[in-house]
């Protein structure tokens, strides 16, 4: 990917949102590559040893519970981290999982819609699978 120079006054931040829990991130190299493409695309600077540091500083903090974290990193290079309480989740999500596994089985069928068409059926789907949720 070719890099873009931010404006010389550029005013935003990239941000990476990640789950920690019990002191560890979630697919941590997955937001890492994503984050580090993401600066090299806008001409950021990007130290990968600085943005470990500083979210094995926030884990050695948070070292239980469910976290979430805004990783943003500034025009200079600079990491900000964010960290608050995830969200309570009970219950699985098995709605998604459910749209995506009758796609898995039917790619030929999916690749041959029509935008409007795909995006119908897949909201049917999913309308469906959720009313079956609060079914007794």
């Amino acid at each position: 990917m070719d890099s873009v120079a931010p404006a010389p006054r550029a005013s935003f931040s990239l941000l990476e949102t990640m789950r920690l829990e019990h002191g560890r991130v979630e697919r941590l190299e997955r937001h890492m590559a994503r984050m580090a493409e993401a600066a090299r695309y806008f001409a950021y600077p990007w130290s990968e040893s600085t943005i470990r540091e500083a979210l094995a500083a926030v884990a050695r903090e948070h070292p239980q519970g469910c976290w979430r974290l805004r990783l943003l990193l500034s025009v200079d290079g600079r990491p900000t981290i964010e960290c608050a309480p995830h969200a309570d989740e009970t219950r699985p999500w098995r709605v998604p999982l459910a749209v995506r596994a009758a796609f898995r089985f039917e790619p030929a069928r999916a690749a041959a819609m029509r935008p409007n068409e795909l995006a119908e059926t897949v909201l049917t789907a999913f309308c469906t699978a959720f009313e079956r949720l609060h079914r007794p």
